[in-house]
């Protein structure tokens, strides 16, 4: 508490009456004072003008030479204007007793008091002190003067009456000033929000985006430094930055991670580094994904946030998390065209890979379907014509799925061409179709494959199978499963060779083989029950007296209405085959 002599008075400016002691021509006179302080004040808009204006004033009025109006905060009492002999500063000299501004402060009374001077001790070097808060919210607001005081004669009552009369007037013109600026405020963040939005819907560019938003964020604020920043990979990246520090932007680590953990915006005075700041953090998030923060400091000294510009934050955010979201749908969606379209392509050249006409040699005709998980497929089956009234069938199907299994698939199909060119048997075949691409094939890999040769004359059907589902053989009497033994294409060339083995059988006119995949067994309902081979020998056998292409229609139909609604998990390929006549050629291509 500071020392008080014989004449200090505790005045509270907000609450007290002080009695006038002055005559009537007096109070006329200060009576005019107040309405030319009030006429200076009327049209007045800015606050700094008002407290240039009661200064001026007041100290005219106190008949005080030094004053100054200051703000307290963090650091002390800072002084936003000062006058001496007449002359208006910004900021004010030593004269300003600290100890005085923060007791009135913190009493929320005015204080009068004359202090002797430091150097001499003596009546004649002292001055009268006069301190009195103006507001306490939103800002300490404090007016100081203080003038020579004669054999210790101190203010008049008459002269605080009338200063806290100037303040009163003050506070109301205070209160104008800031409605009407922070209706100016509103109007412009509105303005700025409305500019905003529709740069957000004419642009897909972010970076351009946030940049403008960045901008805009500081003009607003009067900030220093703004960021914005991106969740990548499980962390945060600066996506764009403004401010001095722009070139090598910097923001605390901690204030960021608490508004990412808490979704919560932030504003919050820091002392880290070189003086405290002031600092405003807000979440970035669309339909409750995060996808990054918006974060503003500014040194104390030049702008101490409030919740209002908090506000104006999350506003200006919530249109960044826009533009964020909506580069980065539209980098998902142009990316995911471009694969579909790439797929399409794939599908269509893999399509061109299946026979587009049924050939029939030698009695023998061949359907067959495929229907890929994905849009393209590691499964396949081919119908190759062959010299001397033959024709081989071949039934595939590689491991996985989607593009990495269809190029495989390509790659067996012609490696199982070329190779029938030169008339070995299907046994033959494959394990030189093993040996040319076993190095090739990626470890985990595999590729497994039927081939099976019709001989139009004899009527025989040779055959082997590479780790392929067998399939079943129709007769007259009944229904057999083919036998045989092998390994995968992909494997050792050695083992592979030594484990396939090479089968040949009778066939009849009337007599039908099925092939097909693992997908076709394996088909599940929605409920998980697999469609199964005992289900699929029954559908074969019921579809026996029908033409071949429409027993294959009858047994796909089947498939897809055991799995319904569920999506296929694996590839679909089945084939059939029927012996209309044995003997010398009979058909054509």
């Amino acid at each position: 508490m500071p020392p008080r002599s014989p004449t200090s008075r505790s005045l509270d400016p907000l609450t007290a009456t002080v009695p006038y002691d002055g005559d009537g021509r007096d109070e006329i006179t200060k009576l005019e004072a107040l309405r030319r302080f009030s006429d200076a004040v009327a049209d007045s808009t800015m606050q700094e003008e008002i407290l240039g204006t009661l200064l001026i004033h007041g100290m005219d009025a106190l008949g005080a030479n030094r004053g100054a109006i200051l703000r307290h905060g963090p650091n002390g009492a800072q002084a936003l204007l000062g006058r001496q002999d007449g002359l208006i500063t910004w900021g004010a000299g030593p004269f300003v007793s600290e100890s005085l501004v923060r007791f009135s402060l913190e009493s929320g009374q005015a204080y009068v008091q004359v202090h002797a001077s430091a150097e001499t001790g003596e009546p004649e070097g002292s001055r009268a002190i006069i301190c009195m808060p103006l507001e306490t919210e939103p800002d300490f607001l404090v007016f100081y003067a203080d003038r020579p005081a004669a054999a210790g004669a101190t203010f008049g009552l008459g002269q605080v009456w009338m200063l806290q009369s100037l303040a009163q007037f003050g506070r109301v013109a205070m209160s104008n000033a800031r409605m009407i600026e922070q209706a100016n405020e509103r109007n412009e963040m509105l303005q700025t929000l409305n500019r905003t939005s529709l740069l957000v819907s004419s642009s897909l560019d972010a970076e351009r985006i946030l940049a403008h938003l960045l901008d805009q964020v500081l003009r607003l604020t009067s900030g220093e430094v703004a960021l914005a920043l991106g969740t990548q990979d499980r962390d945060l990246v600066i996506l764009a930055a403004r401010g001095p520090e722009a070139v090598e932007p910097t923001y605390l680590r901690h204030v960021v991670d608490t508004v990412v953990e808490t979704g919560e915006a932030l504003c919050v005075t820091d002392g880290e580094g070189s003086g405290d700041s002031s600092i405003m953090c807000v979440p970035l998030a669309v339909q409750n994904q995060l996808l990054g923060v918006l974060y503003v400091s500014s040194r104390l000294s030049v702008r101490n946030f409030r919740d209002s510009d908090l506000a104006m934050m999350q506003a200006m955010g919530n249109h960044a998390a826009l533009a964020i979201h909506n580069a980065r749908q539209f980098v998902q969606v142009h990316q995911k065209r471009l694969i579909e379209a790439e797929l399409a392509i794939a599908h269509t050249i893999q399509q061109s890979f299946f026979p587009k006409q049924v050939p029939q040699v030698g009695g023998l005709k061949v359907v067959g379907a495929c229907e890929a998980a994905q849009e393209v497929g590691g499964d396949y089956f081919d119908i190759i014509p062959l010299a001397n009234g033959q024709v081989a069938i071949t039934l595939g199907d590689v491991s996985g799925k989607g593009i990495a299994a269809s190029l495989y698939m390509a790659v067996v199909r012609t490696a199982l061409r070329m190779a029938l060119r030169y008339g070995q048997t299907p046994r033959e075949v494959l394990v030189e179709v093993n040996s040319r691409i076993h190095d090739d094939i990626k470890d985990g890999s595999f590729i497994t494959c039927f081939l099976g040769v019709y001989d139009a004359a004899s009527g025989t059907f040779t055959y082997a199978s590479a780790g392929q589902n067998l399939g079943v053989w129709v007769t007259g009497t009944g229904m057999h499963d083919l036998a045989g033994r092998g390994l995968p294409l992909g494997l050792d060339p050695k083992h592979f060779e030594t484990a396939l083995e090479s089968h040949q059988i009778q066939l009849s006119a009337g007599d039908r083989i099925a092939l097909f995949t693992d997908g076709v067994i394996e088909a599940l309902s929605p409920t998980d029950e697999e469609f199964g081979e005992d289900r699929f020998k029954e559908r074969l056998l019921a579809s026996g007296t029908l033409p071949i292409e429409d027993a294959l229609a009858s047994l796909m139909g089947a498939i897809r209405e055991h799995v319904d609604v569920a999506s296929p998990w694996d590839d679909m390929t089945l084939l059939l085959a029927e012996v209309d006549a044995v003997g010398p050629l009979v058909g054509k291509e």
